[in-house]
């Protein structure tokens, strides 16, 4: 696989989520980095999963009052069969995510533009190409020609880092400043600190041995659960890699 982390940002509605303090409809914003979309299976349950530190922004309704939530995570788990447009209420629309790779280099291409220049002269002359000549009696003659030209130019392509720095640090500022804050601080480096968001049984529960179902198995990476404590380590292994890779390179990531 390609060694580079995205940003992953998405909407998020999540009726009924079990916070510590108890059921609450949830409306917010999710952002998460992550190699990838991850496949889950487990017996004959398919979902989809994204790993590496993230944070879950937004309001809860509590007794009809609305509660400021702000979480981090290290796993988003979801149904994908919930992702349908006709969905009033999906559990987290990722139909269209805004994906940013900050890894991603500027590339130059190069492009060719043909210019025409239409010219109108008096008299007998010479042109690259006649269009029209048009004679007045007692009066020189007009011709109208055409030249072309071919121009070749390059233009460079805005990077994905350069996108990522303008959405994310300006209009998304809101959510993408208390995970960059977090990095920063190493309130990441213990994946215990970060929670585990299941939108598909809609849970929130902390990143421990005791909250992952041990025969996860994530189908792009690992072909076979051996020892029940596999699905933890999978999963431990892929959010520490994903660490690792962002401050390793965290003037891309850090902004």
């Amino acid at each position: 696989m390609e060694e580079r982390v995205l940003f992953w940002l998405m909407d998020a509605q999540i009726p009924g989520l079990n916070f510590e303090f108890g059921k609450a409809d949830f409306n917010g914003n999710i952002l998460i980095t992550s190699r990838q979309l991850w496949s889950l299976i487990r017996g004959s349950i398919v979902r989809s999963c994204l790993i590496g530190p993230g944070i879950v922004l937004g309001k809860a309704e509590v007794l009809g009052k609305p509660v400021f939530v702000e979480e981090r995570i290290g796993i988003l788990i979801f149904d994908p069969t919930e992702m349908r447009l006709d969905d009033p209420t999906p559990l987290v629309n990722i139909i269209s995510p805004e994906v940013f790779d900050p890894l991603e280099s500027s590339t130059i291409k190069e492009i060719e533009k043909i210019i025409e220049t239409i010219s109108t002269q008096k008299g007998k002359v010479l042109i690259p190409e006649e269009l029209a000549r048009i004679k007045h009696r007692a009066a020189l003659p007009i011709t109208m020609g055409r030249e072309s030209t071919l121009v070749k130019a390059q233009v460079r392509l805005v990077s994905g880092l350069d996108r990522a720095r303008f959405v994310l640090g300006g209009k998304h500022r809101t959510i993408y400043g208390p995970l960059a804050k977090g990095l920063k601080e190493g309130k990441y480096g213990e994946s215990a600190l970060t929670k585990i968001l299941k939108a598909d049984t809609k849970k929130l529960e902390r990143f421990t041995k005791n909250n992952v179902e041990s025969d996860w198995n994530i189908i792009e990476q690992y072909p076979k659960i051996t020892s029940k404590n596999d699905a933890y380590d999978q999963f431990l292994k892929e959010y520490q890699k994903v660490l690792d890779m962002i401050h390793k390179n965290e003037k891309y990531f850090i902004y």
